[in-house]
């Protein structure tokens, strides 16, 4: 997100700068930079309260990654849930009947993500093999997942394994690629 946000920044004039800091702060690096808005990324729930301490003193705000209800008219953000249900009804298009999940159960889009999944497997009639349901229980959210690499080798090890596997995110999408690579699967 931030690669594509900082090419449209700058083919428009205009510069990215990173901040971390509270609500008050960035009102006043924005005073003192003439920075003319903010965009926040993915903000965690303990950020709620400086968003709402920045829309209340109206702050040119715009909210990336992550819906919040009670920033509506400032939020942009995909459909976790339709993510995981398209991935299944893709995968099930092209006959795959045996469809691993790699997810996290600590992340809430992934957890959207993930029940989107589920919804997918069972519109489909695919049966639903619980060893095949990688759900990591620290994933941070970037590079790989150890715990996620080791049950799905172990799992590529098995008689029977999936055709497919759904990786919820971009650092599971390196775990995947990394285990099929060790395992020389394509």
């Amino acid at each position: 997100i931030v690669i594509g946000l900082k090419g449209v920044i700058e083919q428009n004039g205009l510069e990215l700068i990173s901040l971390h800091q509270d609500g008050h702060a960035y009102l006043q690096s924005m005073q003192q930079n003439d920075l003319l808005g903010l965009a926040v990324i993915s903000p965690l729930a303990d950020a709620v309260p400086e968003l709402s301490y920045l829309i209340n003193q109206d702050a040119p705000l715009a909210i990336i990654g992550r819906r919040y209800n009670d920033f509506e008219r400032v939020t942009f953000s995909v459909n976790d849930h339709e993510i995981g249900l398209a991935a299944v009804r893709y995968l099930a298009k092209l006959g795959h009947r045996r469809i691993a999940l790699l997810s996290a159960v600590s992340h809430c889009a992934l957890e959207a993500r993930t029940q989107g999944f589920l919804q997918g497997m069972y519109d489909a009639g695919i049966p639903l093999h619980p060893q095949w349901l990688i759900l990591s229980p620290n994933y941070e959210n970037c590079g790989i997942d150890e715990y996620a690499a080791s049950h799905l080798s172990n799992l590529m090890e098995s008689d029977v394994r999936p055709t497919a596997v759904v990786a919820a995110s971009g650092g599971l999408h390196l775990t995947a690629y990394r285990v099929a690579e060790s395992k020389n699967l394509r």
